[in-house]
């Protein structure tokens, strides 16, 4: 019995009979293979067509590929949660995501191959958590969620040797931390692997206007939407919008400051479709540290290492981090930066809602886009929700809205049945204070006799 609902090996988990449906996904991101690679475990057969797929040339690098790629519960440190169905519903995604890369990292083999690893990870506040009801309420959820490691100590700050005065409170957990480079390549090698077509295409039009067109061209059952900023046009959504983001590329050697192995986050104070600025120090892998960062809506022009933001951001590392040098750079590659698929009314995973005037079928495209900077963190889960709804548009089920499928709906909806069927009205049978204590006796009893027996 499989331990996830994906496997890792070339063939899928679920080999596809001969008429099995087939599914034409946009997109060649985290989102768009990670849905294939789902897709292609549960049986269905998968084309995957891109602009662009993984490739290693420094200025032309997928925004998933240089993405820091540290996991985090929801909301994300760049703070763009701005919906909560959408957030409702991340914070479900990204715990399958975190069991994902915890499975891949505690296998030597899968660690290596897939480059992610579980780190240590402290997050740091100006003033006591308790203070702050937001951060407060998020801890309590991190807490409770089933993440590994989670601690609330300020012993951290005193042992990085941090202004203590200033940063008053941390509390830690085991984050993945994934070189995305390398595994977003692996990742591509394997969706082919398991059998996936790739094409190499663009498309520039409004996907429902030409979906017969496409179900026809690629002979497919449904279409998966995961073009991230290209939704603009091919959802037709002039919600979506870039953020630009870049970060410094430290030589984490221990020549120039002490190596740090431990990820070290403070959290972005302005949320929303704003500029935000956040401290963000992450190991990448064993030889590079990633060090940010800033979140910039509608700004699309690439920066270089002089740029206001990036030389805020590094005088920002060092005050926070005593020893820190920011200009002990790969030379290689000193600063990697791309523009994160951001959307005003947070992430969409849900049908088409549009349909045809006189025509009986229902849309068979299904969107997931607006991941803005959780990406990684969000992945396997959205393509777990994306498997459904692409089942259902097969099916020709009716579309329904994203927050008819937030769990809090659902389970409202679970209880109005009850309460309809009179599963929740009060006994009507009372019984006196006397009588319930001789109920509860013979229930004692009862179960007693039970454990003897």
């Amino acid at each position: 019995m499989p331990l996830l609902h994906i496997n890792f090996e070339r063939t899928p988990l679920v080999k596809p009979i001969d008429d099995a449906p087939h599914v034409l996904v946009i997109g060649a991101g985290i989102i768009g293979l990670s849905t294939a690679w789902t897709l292609l475990d549960s049986g269905f057969t998968i084309t995957v067509l891109a602009e662009h797929f993984a490739n290693r040339d420094n200025s032309d690098r997928l925004t998933s590929q240089i993405a820091g790629a540290l996991w985090e519960f929801p909301p994300a440190v760049c703070g763009h949660a701005a919906d909560a169905t959408a957030l409702e519903s991340s914070k479900r995604w990204a715990m399958v995501s975190y069991h994902v890369y915890k499975h891949m990292a505690a296998d030597p083999v899968l660690r290596k191959e897939f480059s992610v690893q579980m780190r240590e990870t402290a997050f740091f506040f100006l003033k006591p958590v308790k203070d702050d009801v937001e951060q407060l309420r998020k801890m309590r959820e991190i807490e409770r969620s089933g993440v590994a490691g989670f601690r609330h100590d300020t012993g951290v700050v005193h042992e990085l040797g941090l202004d203590k005065e200033k940063w008053v409170d941390a509390y830690e957990l085991l984050s993945s931390l994934i070189d995305t480079d390398k595994a977003l390549s692996r990742i591509t090698e394997l969706v082919r692997d398991k059998g996936a077509t790739f094409v190499l295409e663009t498309i520039d039009d409004d996907l429902f206007k030409q979906e017969q067109d496409l179900l026809t061209k690629f002979s497919a059952h449904a279409i998966v939407n995961a073009s991230g900023l290209g939704s603009y046009i091919l959802a037709d959504d002039n919600t979506v919008y870039p953020l630009r983001g870049a970060v410094l590329r430290l030589l984490n050697d221990g020549q120039q400051f002490k190596k740090v192995q431990k990820a070290l986050v403070v959290s972005a104070n302005d949320v929303g479709h704003v500029k935000s600025e956040f401290i963000f120090i992450v190991p990448r892998n064993e030889s590079i540290l990633y060090v940010g960062g800033f979140s910039e809506p509608d700004e699309v022009e690439r920066v270089d290492e002089n740029h206001e933001n990036v030389l805020k951001m590094a005088r920002d590392a060092e005050d926070f981090l005593p020893g820190l040098d920011t200009n002990h750079r790969d030379p290689a590659y000193p600063i990697a930066q791309g523009l994160r698929p951001a959307r005003l009314g947070d992430v969409r995973v849900e049908r088409e809602p549009s349909k045809e005037p006189d025509v009986p079928k229902y849309s068979r495209i299904v969107h997931c886009y607006g991941h803005a900077g959780a990406g990684w963190s969000l992945a396997f889960g959205s393509a777990l929700e994306v498997k459904t709804l692409v089942k259902e548009a097969i099916d020709q089920l009716r579309p329904r809205p994203m927050k008819d499928t937030a769990a809090s709906t659902v389970s409202q909806a679970q209880v109005s049945a009850v309460e309809k069927r009179g599963g929740l009205y009060q006994p009507t049978n009372q019984k006196t204070s006397g009588e319930w204590r001789e109920w509860l006796a013979l229930s004692y009893k009862g179960v007693t006799e039970s454990a003897d027996n």
